[in-house]
């Protein structure tokens, strides 16, 4: 993935996060009641980590922590090397992902970014909800030209 199609990508994640509709499939999922902030990141990350390694990206799903789990992030490497980390907010460069968590969502530092093998706290979006939300990430990640 170059970087102008993770941007692209991170402006349509954002938007797709901010609608009724996703939060529709939030409530049926471990994570009722929460945002792709706040409780859904890490099912967030997952399905992106899923999708993008599907389509032979190299993706890891990333832990931001301090001393317990704060966000979950899909991080991506990007063609220029360059790594993007994405998450309900869009994309963020890593520096940029450390002071929003550390300055807007007042997480108390050191905050630091971990790569664990396992992430056994997922909790996929069940049944229906899961096809669905791989769908409508589906319709991010590849979307319809227009003619």
């Amino acid at each position: 993935m170059n970087p102008e199609e993770a941007t692209e990508i991170g402006r349509r994640l954002k938007d797709f996060c901010g609608t009724v509709s996703s939060y529709r499939l939030l409530d049926g999922s471990s994570a009722r009641g929460g945002t792709w902030t706040a409780g859904g990141c890490l099912i967030l990350a997952h399905a992106m980590h899923v999708m993008l390694s599907a389509k032979g990206e190299k993706t890891k799903v990333a832990i931001l922590k301090n001393k317990v789990p704060q966000h979950a992030v899909c991080v991506v490497r990007l063609s220029n090397g360059a790594d993007a980390f994405f998450d309900g907010d869009g994309i963020s460069r890593r520096d940029g992902l450390l002071r929003r968590w550390l300055e807007e969502e007042d997480v108390a530092p050191p905050l630091s970014i971990v790569f664990p093998r396992r992430y056994p706290d997922v909790m996929p979006v069940p049944g229906g909800e899961q096809e669905a939300l791989k769908k409508r990430l589906a319709s991010i990640f590849n979307p319809r030209r227009r003619k």
